[in-house]
């Protein structure tokens, strides 16, 4: 949050909201009760914000401890209110924490429409909005929509930023593909991960062992996959 978004009597009650958040989770203490009541604290800061900004963060910083707490719908509609008070990229940021919240309740019909809408036309940054279509994709498939599934990893394959995300989609992608008995489909996406990461996967980095590792334990479970079905 700019500095300049929020008034000076909201600096202070950001500043006493962080504290508190501090002081539950540094305490170690897991009792639901003890995070219903912070939870609490924190909604009755934000009524006292001059600036819908500071609010909505306070309110968010509710629906984390209100989550933490297990009482998901009341972090939900915690969340859901920050969201509409924040401005840009932040709201986005805020609905895709809605979705994920939905998703946790269940409510996979709400939460896969609030993901498509980020993926479609949020503000949200590119790892961001990657995480969105992957669990558009991940909904689909838990919905026995199997086909848009697919499309959708395949997508997502082919165009996130993070190559890791790229790599998940790619070995998501062939498994449907060897859980439909689509096994030249399958071989086809293993070829296709194999031209897009052989070279990247071999870089003298640190970032290129770490790619390293995700790709062969890909690539494995891939293997592992087409083999079952060769026999």
């Amino acid at each position: 949050m700019l500095a300049e978004e929020v008034a000076g009597g909201d600096q202070g009650l950001l500043r006493e909201a962080q504290a508190l958040q501090r002081g539950v989770w540094g305490s170690g203490d897991r009792r639901p009760s003890l995070r219903h009541k912070a939870a609490q604290r924190l909604v009755d800061l934000s009524r006292r914000c001059e600036t819908p900004e500071a609010k909505a963060e306070i309110l968010f910083d509710a629906s984390g401890l209100s989550a933490a707490g297990g009482e998901l719908r009341l972090a939900l509609i915690q969340c859901m209110a920050a969201s509409r008070l924040a401005r840009l990229r932040r709201r986005s940021e805020l609905e895709l924490e809605v979705a994920h919240l939905e998703r946790r309740l269940g409510l996979l019909d709400a939460a896969g429409r609030s993901y498509l809408r980020l993926v479609s036309g949020g503000d949200l940054s590119g790892p961001d909005r990657d995480e969105a279509a992957h669990w558009c994709a991940r909904i689909s498939e838990d919905q026995g929509r199997t086909r848009l599934a697919q499309e959708r990893w395949r997508v997502l394959a082919r165009t996130a930023v993070l190559p890791q995300r790229r790599l998940i989609a790619y070995e998501r992608l062939a498994l449907s593909f060897c859980g439909d008995g689509l096994i030249q489909e399958a071989r086809g996406v293993l070829q296709e991960l194999r031209s897009a990461f052989g070279p990247q996967s071999k870089a003298l980095t640190q970032q290129g062992k770490q790619l390293l590792q995700t790709y062969d334990k890909c690539m494995n479970r891939i293997n592992q996959a087409l083999s079952v079905h060769a026999k």
